[in-house]
C-alpha cells in the first residue's frame, strides 16, 4: 500500500494538484484521482511515463470509462493506464481531445486493475 500520493506533473490543464493515491492489495490496484477542473489546451490530459510505480503497472494497457467535464458539461470520457506507467485522460470514450476550453477536466474518480503478483 502507498499511503502518500503519487505526485504527477499533469499537462494540458492550468489548475490542479495532480494527486493520485494508489492502494495495492494482493494483485489488485486501486488508483484514486483528485478532481481536476480548469482550462484545458487542445489535447488529452496526460501524466508522464513512470507516473504509476513499476510494481503496480498493468501487464497490458487498460482502458476505462470515466466521467469528464468539457466546457461545463459532464460526459463520458476515457482513462488509459499504459504499460509504460503513464496515464492519459480523454474528453470522450472514443479518445477525443478536450479542446481549448474553460471549466474542463474531471471530477474525482477511482479506477481498478490487476497487476502481476
Amino acid at each position: 500500500k502507498i499511503d502518500s500520493p503519487v505526485y504527477s506533473n499533469i499537462t494540458n490543464i492550468t489548475q490542479g494538484n495532480g494527486n493520485i493515491y494508489l492502494t495495492g492489495i494482493n494483485n489488485m490496484v486501486q488508483a484514486t484521482f483528485n478532481d481536476l477542473i480548469g482550462t484545458t489546451s487542445n489535447n488529452s490530459i496526460t501524466l508522464p511515463i513512470n507516473t504509476i510505480p513499476a510494481n503496480y503497472i498493468p501487464t497490458s494497457d487498460m482502458y476505462m470509462p470515466i466521467r469528464v467535464v468539457l466546457n461545463n458539461v459532464g460526459q463520458l470520457g476515457l482513462c488509459k493506464i499504459l504499460t509504460d506507467g503513464s496515464v492519459e485522460i480523454y474528453a470522450s470514450i472514443s479518445g477525443g481531445n478536450f479542446g481549448s476550453s474553460a471549466n474542463s477536466g474531471f471530477p474525482a474518480f477511482t479506477v481498478n486493475w490487476t497487476y502481476p503478483y
